[in-house]
């Protein structure tokens, strides 16, 4: 069957490609590179919370002057 052929190729391609994808997970992982990116995601992650931590404060401050 047509439907059937294309759906076992499609999932052996995206059988293959997450395969890949796991082998590079892992030597950046033994490379050390995985941690850095981790790193500097959290970093990011931390500085947008404490900007708008701080946008909020503002925005709560000008609500109880008005």
């Amino acid at each position: 069957m047509f439907a059937r052929d294309v759906g076992e190729e499609s999932f052996e391609y995206l059988k293959s490609e997450l395969q890949d994808l796991m082998n590079t997970i892992s030597e950046m992982k033994e490379s050390g590179e995985l941690d850095a990116i981790a790193e500097g995601l959290g970093s990011s992650i931390a500085k947008v919370t404490r900007s708008e931590r701080g946008y909020t404060g503002c925005l709560w401050d000008k609500r109880l002057k008005n």
